[in-house]
């Protein structure tokens, strides 16, 4: 998990998880750590990941990313978070969801809905999850 904001900046996050302006958090998790949840397809991931937290359904569609990072499937899906109250705040969402050595895995970034560095956080999530490779010589377990 990456955070990329300071602990100082962080006091009503850790409170409320509420973002602070100009902050983002990355996360990356592995399906394997949920259980119970056995989804057949990344699509089927993407959409229960979206249920009950998006304002709307979650836009989706294949993602690209090289060959040698040895994905076999990779799709995106983008969404706001629904507000339950004025306090509220609305989160952007950009999650990846990737099978890799027939395991699935979901990369998640959020920040504020129209924040200015919007764009900035969603093009170094992208880089970095296009950047991943396998470490050679790593056996397939």
């Amino acid at each position: 998990m990456y955070f990329s904001f300071t602990p100082s900046e962080a006091q009503e996050f850790n409170r409320q998880l509420k973002l602070p302006k100009g902050g983002a958090v990355i996360s990356v998790v592995a399906l394997d750590r949920f259980q119970g949840l056995g989804f057949r397809t990344l699509d089927e991931w993407a959409v229960a990941d979206a249920k009950g937290v998006s304002a709307g359904p979650p836009f989706t569609h294949s993602f690209d990313v090289p060959a040698d990072s040895r994905v076999t499937a990779a799709i995106i899906s983008v969404y706001d978070s629904a507000t339950f109250g004025p306090d509220d705040q609305s989160e952007h969402r950009v999650n990846v969801f990737l099978e890799f050595r027939q395991k699935f895995f979901a990369a998640h970034l959020m920040y504020q809905t129209h924040d200015a560095k919007g764009s900035a956080f969603e093009k170094v999530f992208l880089d970095t999850i296009r950047s991943i490779r396998p470490i050679e010589g790593a056996k397939n377990k």
